[in-house]
């Protein structure tokens, strides 16, 4: 995944910032082009969880300390902008004409048709035109059958 590293680097902030030092406005991140965004009212105002957004994301816990990281727990993956969710589309939309998968079925059957032909070519040693001149002419003398 190659944006993996951009979207990794996006939850984390240069040195150290504690919960009580958050405030409403841009906090940078090590991906620089687009630093995370602060809205809410101070954590000693509201119990957590009600207090700060970051780019949309409540944090539920600030303040854990794992090694030399200050942690801040956020309750869901925080994208930055130019990462896109997918689009999700309903069977319905899929399988409609403009979707993607009569292209794709029809493709797969066109190539099923072809190596099932290929195949009957070297079982019956007749080639494909003999083996349809056999089907639509008369009777059958091959054991082929597509």
């Amino acid at each position: 995944m190659p944006n993996l590293v951009d979207i990794l680097t996006h939850h984390v902030v240069p040195g150290a910032v504690a919960g009580e030092d958050l405030v409403d406005g841009q906090l940078a991140s090590l991906n620089e082009n687009f630093p995370l965004t602060i809205t809410g009212l101070t954590c000693k105002e509201r119990p957590p969880c009600e207090c700060f957004n970051v780019s949309g994301a409540c944090i539920s816990e600030t303040d854990r300390v794992v090694g030399d990281l200050t942690i801040h727990v956020v309750d869901e993956v925080i994208f930055p902008p130019w990462s896109a969710p997918a689009k999700v589309l309903t069977p319905q939309q899929v399988l409609a004409f403009e979707g993607w998968a009569p292209e794709v079925i029809n493709g797969r059957l066109a190539m099923l048709g072809f190596l099932t032909a290929v195949v009957q070519e070297v079982a019956t040693g007749h080639s494909f035109a003999t083996q349809a001149r056999f089907i639509y002419t008369g009777p059958h003398t091959t054991a082929s059958a597509w």
